[in-house]
């Protein structure tokens, strides 16, 4: 939405289910190798591979799927005229919810406990000066993402971590004619 002329809002929500369908596919494949190469040696199949076997079982039993919800807002606010003519500020706020991780359960016991991550906010200040000489116009801008440098583990699994991204600043010079 407009605000004013000058000074922009947009916010926005989403949501997604991630399902994971195929954990382990090359795991299984290596268990009928082995299956067959205990047989092969004379040894019991079931009992040569009954921990693997566990263990498999174990992550069908878990919860392979998750939701992730995220919200953000971000304003903008542009100077037309007056010593300022030019300039544009704003920002983003993005916030994102806690995701839940399951638990990891091997042989039957629980190794780490089912938790939910913390919640997250993330800032992203920006500023810009446009102006036009002659006959070019250039753009000179500055983003600062995640301003207060707030880097925690936000993935849904012990195993695969997914780190937020540290603070970044990024400067951009635009020259057009």
């Amino acid at each position: 939405t407009n605000l004013t002329r000058h000074w922009t809002v947009r916010g926005a929500f989403g949501r997604d289910e991630v399902s994971f369908t195929r954990y382990y596919s090359l795991l299984r494949e290596k268990l009928g190798e082995a299956r067959a190469t205990a047989s092969s040696r004379g040894l019991n199949p079931d009992a040569a591979t009954a921990t693997t076997q566990q263990y498999l079982k174990d992550q069908e039993a878990a919860d392979t799927s998750t939701g992730r919800k995220t919200a953000n807002l971000t304003t903008r606010y542009s100077f037309p005229q007056g010593r300022l003519r030019g300039l544009s500020f704003g920002g983003s706020v993005r916030h994102i919810f806690g995701k839940n991780r399951a638990a990891i359960v091997v042989g039957g016991q629980e190794v780490l406990p089912k938790t939910v991550t913390a919640n997250q906010y993330i800032v992203s200040p920006f500023a810009s000066y446009r102006r036009k000489w002659r006959d070019y116009a250039w753009t000179a801008q500055i983003n600062v993402n995640n301003l207060f440098d707030k880097v925690t583990d936000q993935g849904t699994a012990y195993r695969y971590t997914r780190w937020v991204d540290p603070r970044q600043i990024i400067t951009t010079v635009n020259v057009s004619y």
